[in-house]
């Protein structure tokens, strides 16, 4: 009888379950790779939702665009963020905590997790609420939402394909990346970004996908709104060596006032006010109160640093601001407002550059570099040692300002700043620092990582038999038989499996097959044999093998079932999964495996 031919048609070569079970591998490039480009353009589109909703609801209801508040009467100042922030408080004190939880601390947050899932309501939160602080003047940057809002569109793709956890991560770097860019028109800083702050490691499976989905949403977004810097920065260089020591000691000062504003932010977070509504509503007044005297501390404050860099201020002006923006970012980033502090990182650091280069022009008239350069470089110092990523604040001025010869300095004072705040004061990120409060360690141990990176469909062995409880052991052998006649290993597993009250249990092919060739009076049932072991632990098919040897140790079992898991119901087996296989997968790169 000739043998039946399986034609392999293209659909069929690439279903999205074999899809799916590509992922699970740590080295899936080609297929994250074209994730990866559906990410950048997901989160290309959200962004320019975001910016659009801002820009235009800054037009519709002032006249004016998202950044220039000076030109607002001092009523409109004072009153604009008061009704912003009461706005908010009103529309988000029913949900509960858990569900106003944004900006980039949430998604590190969810990366702690195993599944990685991002709530859609939480970045509809972000989104509205973050839209309407931005508009209503509030002190804060766009960043932090633009993050959140690109992590939560790859994790959305990733559990709407069902794909497997391991690589939803990946995706989840992706987003934060494509929205680095798009907001900040800086791809490579994007791209640092996301394997600096968020992921906190380097891996090529990451690195490529996050490359590619940084530079399609900053293309698509490039193509809406141009790809003009941020800043208009005149020709600055470094005059001599001589200034080195200078910029070491502002380097200082600039880490000490990061610790500072870190330290507001906690003290404004540990307020013993429950109230959503009420703490808005404080930083609403705050914000407003400040819009009476300093009206350039509400918003971002883009337009402030401009201005700044063309030295349109006086000292005293800059003593003033910066007090305020450092107070009134930290009162609305702590007390709740879905807010970033990434841009106002840049303008407090601009300030305070400005600052330093009006000092040093003091001390040293002759050799002195101009101003400029002292509000790149604090711009440069204050993001990096705020955010504890030195690497992506250096990459993002960078791209900013389009300048390379802030490096060599860059390089020196972003040291000193981000040492001062972590050696010196002790201070976390203000990321970091915030899961601290939650309770949560960042990042999670190496070991972790790496078995983060890989699902249990990979590792998972498919070659297992099923059967009743109530099978005998001639009925066992009989089930054996027709396994080779039908042309398939012998089963590594024989897996129990009861139907009224879903309790599992295994044991080896072996030991099966030494108990068929048993003599008995009486052939007992698989239930009733010794060496089975019982109340077999179960996992979803797209888990990874760090929450496979979580589960393993929580019941302390050496062996799991992997099954089709959804919300609603428990699906097939699909895999056995057993500690030896993850303890020599991760021996690969830790030492020789363990015998069986």
């Amino acid at each position: 009888m000739p043998k039946k031919t399986v034609r392999i048609t293209p659909l069929r070569l690439f279903s999205l379950k074999n899809f799916r079970r590509s992922l699970s591998h740590e080295n899936a490039l080609p297929q994250l790779a074209l994730l990866a480009i559906l990410v950048g353009v997901i989160t290309a589109f959200v962004m320019i939702l975001f910016r659009s909703f801002i820009e235009v609801g800054a037009d519709s209801l002032f006249g004016i665009n998202s950044e220039n508040f000076e030109m607002l009467d001092i009523v409109v100042r004072f009153l604009s963020p008061i009704i912003g922030a009461t706005l908010i408080g009103v529309l988000l004190f029913r949900l509960p905590s858990n569900k106003r939880e944004t900006g980039v601390a949430h998604v590190m947050s969810k990366l702690s997790e195993y599944q990685t899932r991002l709530p859609v309501i939480n970045a509809l939160v972000q989104f509205f609420a973050g839209g309407i602080a931005l508009v209503a003047g509030l002190s804060g940057g766009r960043e932090g939402p633009a993050i959140h809002l690109g992590a939560t569109g790859a994790s959305v793709l990733g559990s709407t394909l069902k794909l497997p956890y391991n690589s939803i991560r990946i995706l989840v770097a992706c987003g934060a990346a494509a929205a680095i860019a798009s907001s900040f028109n800086t791809p490579i800083a994007g791209v640092i970004f996301a394997m600096e702050v968020v992921v906190m490691e380097y891996s090529i499976a990451t690195f490529i996908p996050v490359i590619i989905s940084a530079v399609t949403g900053a293309v698509l977004v490039r193509a809406v709104f141009g790809s003009v810097a941020a800043f208009t920065v005149p020709p600055v260089d470094l005059t001599g060596p001589t200034e080195l020591p200078y910029i070491i000691a502002a380097g200082f000062v600039i880490g000490c006032f990061a610790a500072l504003f870190v330290q507001l932010v906690e003290l404004f977070a540990r307020s013993k006010i429950s109230s959503y509504w009420v703490r808005a509503s404080i930083a609403g007044v705050l914000t407003g109160c400040v819009g009476l005297v300093i009206p350039q501390a509400l918003g971002i404050g883009y337009d402030t640093v401009d201005l700044i860099l063309a030295e349109q201020y006086t000292v005293s002006l800059l003593i003033t601001f910066l007090v305020a923006k450092l107070v009134v970012t930290a009162g609305c980033v702590g007390l709740g407002i879905p807010l970033g502090v990434i841009g106002p990182s840049l303008v407090i650091g601009a300030t305070l550059g400005a600052l330093a280069g009006t000092v040093g022009g003091a001390l040293m008239p002759a050799s002195a570099s101009p101003i400029s350069l002292y509000v790149l470089l604090g711009m440069t110092a204050m993001m990096a040692a705020i955010l504890q990523a030195p690497l992506f604040s250096l990459m993002a001025v960078l791209e900013l300002t389009a300048n390379p010869n802030i490096i060599l300095p860059a390089m020196l004072i972003i040291v000193v700043a981000t040492m001062t705040m972590s050696q010196v004061f002790r201070k976390k990120s203000v990321f970091t620092s915030r899961l601290s409060a939650l309770g949560l360690g960042y990042p999670p141990a190496p070991m972790t990582q790496y078995l983060l990176r890989t699902g249990v469909e990979s590792l998972m062995t498919r070659n297992f038999l099923v059967l009743d409880p109530e099978t005998n052991i001639n009925e066992l052998r009989q089930a054996l038989v027709s396994h080779a006649v039908a042309g398939k290993p012998f089963p590594e597993w024989i897996i129990v499996e009861s139907e009224p009250t879903g309790e599992t249990s295994i044991l080896r092919g072996e030991e099966a097959l030494n108990a068929s060739n048993s003599n008995f009076g009486s052939p007992p049932k698989l239930d009733e044999m010794p060496q089975l072991k019982r109340d077999l632990p179960h996992i979803s098919v797209r888990s990874t093998l760090a929450e496979a040897l979580w589960s393993l140790e929580q019941t302390e079992s050496e062996t799991l079932c992997v099954r089709e898991l959804t919300n609603a119901t428990v699906g097939p087996i699909v895999g056995v999964l057993s500690r030896r296989h993850i303890v020599n997968h991760s021996a690969l790169t830790q030492g020789p495996p363990i015998s069986p």
